[in-house]
């Protein structure tokens, strides 16, 4: 069961990232006179992040097995927690960028 657990987690970690690099390139686009249309690449985190979490699992399982499940709940709820204050700063710099390009764009119309 932990391992299934630690794939998902893995999963969910693979599409946290996935949007924080989409917004960065947003706002790297809007900064360089762009349309904010940008995409990223999914596929070389899909296999290796959840296979790292399985390992990670397996060395805790082999080596403290009555809290390995503990642990690792609560890596990837830490790690949630810095994506999320993470995500928001990406976000605040986003509708910055978005509010300054069109300002500047209101200005020269």
């Amino acid at each position: 069961m932990i391992y299934v657990l630690a794939a998902i987690f893995g999963l969910v970690l693979s599409v946290q990232s996935f949007l924080s690099e989409i917004t960065a390139g947003n706002i790297s686009h809007m900064k360089n006179g762009r349309q904010p249309n940008a995409g990223a690449a999914i596929f070389p985190l899909i296999p290796f992040v959840p296979l790292i979490f399985v390992g990670i699992a397996w060395v805790l399982r082999t080596f403290i097995p009555s809290y390995a499940s503990w642990i690792l709940l609560a890596v990837f709820l830490l790690l949630c927690l810095f994506w999320i204050a993470s995500f928001a700063k990406l976000r605040a710099e986003l509708h910055r960028t978005e509010a300054a390009t069109n300002h500047s764009n209101d200005r020269f119309s």
